[in-house]
């Protein structure tokens, strides 16, 4: 990277100032001081470890603070730590390489302000040049500060580093991929909003930092649908994470998606509650999976015929005098306008009742339909609580029939 800003802004190479010293020329130019800085400025050109340039140029800089190569200095700075921060990025580099890259990647870093100050700014390179070769430089110390981080397992190094790297490149797309990578890799599952929030950004972001390569975005788009699917339970929500996403760099401090896991809690919890609430439609959607399953004819045939008590409903309507249409699942207003049970008299009611009229009843089932659903029952006024005036007086039970009389025997 150092490379490239040498051959676009650099005037005046240090082979080229040394040069100059030698020649020593009429016209006022750069000179070394004296033989013992010419001897520096030799030696630090010839030296090909990187790591070994370090010590020659403290060494310059020490005993030659005023020198008239101070911008040359410079950059020879920025470009030896910058080659030994890529000499320890290789596959093959040894531990103690790794660490002077780190070392080197921090100082490029905290030295920063210093290395491009005005006073620093080499010839004939605009500002915007100069800040932008800033940006540069910074990206790759920051970059080689994730890699080794990550490489180590430090993923809360990476993932803060990643973020002072977006905080210079808001809209790079791939930069929060990457990060969201990162968070991933923590296996933290409490972590992974964040991380499908990071992935949400990086595949709808448009402009000049957006991802081009469509196969590329697709296959993040996929991963991001699976991912976020895995964790919620489904696919709904997820455009919304998106539109949210686009419109900041991180999640706010109350982002949430509720996992699976959370979904299942509250629905587990508000099972009990409801249980506890209307235990009458807990037992009333029992006896319906017990009806509509496979074996719901054998089923029914066990009850058919036998009473049933406890039982609850709300009317729905009312057909003619003799039969009521009943909801039995009435917890929510769309449940109770459905009739799944009908009720009917031997004997007329004696007017009207009401629907959304609660109903407490012991019936006997007589026959029933899988599709639509619905069971039907014959119940006796008198224990049926909830009719009112439309009961009417009580049914008189039906008289017994005399034995015939039998002849005595002679």
């Amino acid at each position: 990277m150092l490379n490239r800003i040498i051959k676009t802004f650099m005037g005046v190479s240090l082979v080229a100032c040394v040069a100059l010293a030698q020649d020593k020329p009429a016209a006022p130019q750069k000179q070394a001081k004296d033989q013992v800085e010419f001897g520096l400025m030799t030696d630090l050109n010839k030296e090909t470890d990187p790591s070994k340039k370090i010590p020659i140029l403290d060494q310059w800089t020490e005993k030659y603070p005023d020198t008239s190569f101070k911008q040359e200095r410079n950059y020879y700075y920025m470009d030896t730590y910058s080659k030994i921060v890529s000499k320890g990025l290789q596959a093959n580099a040894s531990a103690d390489a790794v660490d002077a890259a780190l070392k080197a990647a921090q100082t490029l870093i905290d030295k920063a302000d210093t290395f491009f100050s005005a006073e620093n700014k080499l010839p004939n390179v605009t500002d915007d040049q100069w800040a932008q070769a800033k940006k540069q430089v910074l990206t790759q110390a920051h970059g080689a500060l994730v890699t080794i981080a990550t490489n180590k397992k430090d993923f809360p190094t990476a993932e803060a580093e990643y973020k002072k790297l977006i905080a210079m490149d808001e809209g790079n797309a791939l930069m929060y991929s990457s990060l969201a990578g990162v968070i991933m890799s923590e296996k933290n599952v409490a972590r992974y909003p964040d991380a499908i929030y990071l992935y949400a950004r990086a595949v709808s972001l448009a402009g000049p930092g957006a991802i081009k390569d469509e196969a590329t975005k697709k296959a993040l788009s996929d991963y991001l649908t699976r991912i976020y699917t895995n964790y919620h339970g489904g696919g709904d929500g997820l455009d919304d994470v998106k539109a949210k996403a686009v419109t900041a760099p991180f999640p706010s401090s109350d982002f949430h998606i509720k996992s699976v896991t959370e979904i299942s809690m509250e629905a587990n919890s508000s099972a009990e509650a409801f249980a506890k609430s209307f235990p009458e439609i807990m037992v009333w959607r029992g006896l319906k999976d017990q009806l509509t399953a496979a074996g719901g004819d054998d089923y029914f045939k066990n009850m058919k015929d036998a009473e049933i008590a406890g039982l609850k409903g709300k009317v729905v309507s009312q057909n003619g005098q003799k039969e009521l249409l009943i909801s039995m699942d009435y917890a929510t207003p769309e449940t109770e306008k459905k009739p799944e049970l009908t009720m009917k008299f031997e004997t007329a009611l004696k007017g009207q009742v009401e629907p959304g009229t609660l109903l407490t009843f012991a019936a006997v089932p007589d026959s029933y339909t899988k599709d639509p659903f619905m069971v039907v029952v014959t119940a006796e006024k008198a224990k049926v609580d909830g009719l009112g005036d439309a009961a009417g007086a009580p049914d008189k039970p039906a008289p017994k029939k005399k034995a015939p009389a039998t002849k005595k025997k002679t």
